[in-house]
């Protein structure tokens, strides 16, 4: 039996959208000529696919268990294809990109504009979340490269340190400023702690010291309320840092809290020369093209 990558494509486009006619507008096909490849590919598979439905459709179990496979096929078949384009002419593709939000903010969008000022034909999809999330997406061919908290390497991924960023106490102005804090000295103070810091805090504070009033599922902090002097954030600082320069609000390091940020990619993919060309970039910029400058929480790894 021979897969044919066009009716994968089209099978896997009306299993996302569990309707024929929208699936056609969005190939650009007639919906007569989808419905008879779909067919086709029934046929040649010996099984239906989908269960037909009034509403639409829905994939039955054999269909679910080619959905599991076709994506990647069709992926595949679109990165060689790049793959080859690259090497006989100038680099192309579509680069997936996954970063937390602060880093997506800060680091991201200065060596997209690098890569794209030398290669134009390179594109790039840009996902935010956390580090969990990016890596099992990183892990299932969801996105091509990542920016992440370094916390635990995994066998199937290969990664690279960028930095160190130290974790800092935010919040209002005070008259009296101190250069470091104690673990201990955030005893009672009201916090907005993200998560993946929380577990962290707990090892170092009593739980009966800590007073927890926002936890963050990301990991963007919120600015306007910190500005209030109703909580003090507790954090890597690098999203609140134009608050902090301007003088609005002030921040301190934490004694013996910081995290490593890492590049990552999965190692038994091949990357294509444009994702080779953004991962490159974000390097030089981690590291020697001036996106510390400035950060005194930013230091080499």
């Amino acid at each position: 039996m021979d897969l044919n990558l066009t009716r994968l494509r089209y099978f896997a486009t009306v299993a996302r959208l569990g309707n024929f006619r929208r699936a056609a507008e969005i190939l650009h096909v007639a919906q007569p000529a989808l419905s008879r490849h779909v067919q086709l590919l029934e046929e040649d598979m010996g099984v239906e696919l989908f269960a037909r439905t009034a509403r639409g459709v829905t994939l039955t179990e054999a269909g679910k268990v080619l959905m599991e496979g076709s994506e990647n096929l069709v992926r595949q078949s679109t990165v060689l294809r790049d793959e080859v384009r690259a090497r006989t002419s100038v680099p192309r593709g579509t680069v997936r990109i996954g970063a937390l939000p602060s880093i997506a903010q800060k680091l991201v969008p200065g060596a997209i504009a690098q890569v794209r000022a030398r290669y134009p034909e390179i594109r790039f999809t840009l996902t935010h979340g956390y580090t969990e999330d990016l890596r099992e997406s990183l892990l299932a061919d969801k996105l091509d490269i990542t920016l992440l908290t370094e916390f635990t390497r995994h066998q199937d991924l290969l990664a690279q340190t960028l930095y160190r960023e130290d974790v800092w106490l935010v919040s209002v102005p005070a008259r009296r400023r101190r250069r470091l804090l104690k673990p201990s000295d955030l005893a009672g103070v009201p916090l907005m702690v993200p998560q993946f810091l929380r577990m962290e805090l707990e090892r170092q504070l009593p739980a009966a010291d800590l007073n927890i009033v926002v936890e963050l599922e990301a990991s963007v902090p919120m600015v306007e309320l910190v500005a209030t002097g109703v909580v003090s954030y507790f954090g890597p600082p690098l999203a609140m840092w134009d608050e902090i320069s301007a003088g609005r609000l002030a921040g301190v390091p934490v004694q013996g809290f910081s995290l490593t940020r890492a590049l990552a990619r999965h190692k038994n993919r091949p990357p294509t020369t444009a994702t080779l060309i953004l991962a490159e970039t974000l390097v030089h910029f981690a590291t020697r093209g001036g996106f510390s400058n400035g950060l005194p929480f930013v230091h080499p790894a």
